[in-house]
């Protein structure tokens, strides 16, 4: 359960989260980050704890040129991610990580939403969300063009705090630029 909100606003990314870890009887807050930069890339991870200590912590592969940018990832970048989960206990296997889990990936200016299976996805608006708030969040976003883009995904997540079961705070935020 979770919710994670990112924007992305003249190039540079803005990333929102919750802290909320729970399961069918219980939940907790953490005080680890559903969300991190690590190296190229800013990550957001729903759902499996575990596959987000992984990928905060583990090397992404350098991110290529922007003319090729989706190819990339929705190959070499998700096979990379696929290798590295088959090879840690409990996470996955090359066809499929844990139901449910889904990975936010911002780079270069643009935000690509990584499936349970693996597939990639890019938003064709300036900024989206994942989690079970993920709707709330989506809304908020949707109707806050007014407000600064760090206000705007903070909103977000506290719109689906508000509106969802499984997310609460504190609420995480970062910021994430690159030059290319």
């Amino acid at each position: 359960m979770t919710c994670i909100a990112a924007l992305v606003h003249n190039g540079i990314i803005h990333m929102a989260s919750d802290s909320e870890a729970s399961d069918d009887s219980s939940c907790v807050t953490i005080s680890t980050p559903k969300i991190a930069v690590n190296g190229d890339y800013i990550v957001g991870v729903s759902q499996s704890l575990r596959v987000l200590n992984i990928l905060h912590n583990t090397s992404l592969p350098p991110v290529p040129s922007l003319s090729n940018l989706y190819s990339f990832m929705s190959v070499e970048f998700v096979q990379d991610i696929a290798e590295t989960l088959e090879n840690t206990p409990g996470t996955a296997t090359r066809e499929k990580m844990e139901e449910g889990t889904e990975i936010l990936v911002g780079t270069l200016g643009r935000l690509f939403l990584i499936g349970s299976d693996y597939s990639v996805h890019e938003a064709t608006q300036p900024y989206m969300a994942i989690g079970n708030g993920s709707l709330a969040a989506l809304g908020s976003l949707f109707s806050t063009d007014d407000l600064s883009p760090k206000n705007r995904v903070i909103k977000a997540v506290k719109a689906s705090a508000e509106f969802s079961t499984g997310v609460r705070g504190p609420i995480n935020h970062l910021k994430f630029e690159q030059t290319y």
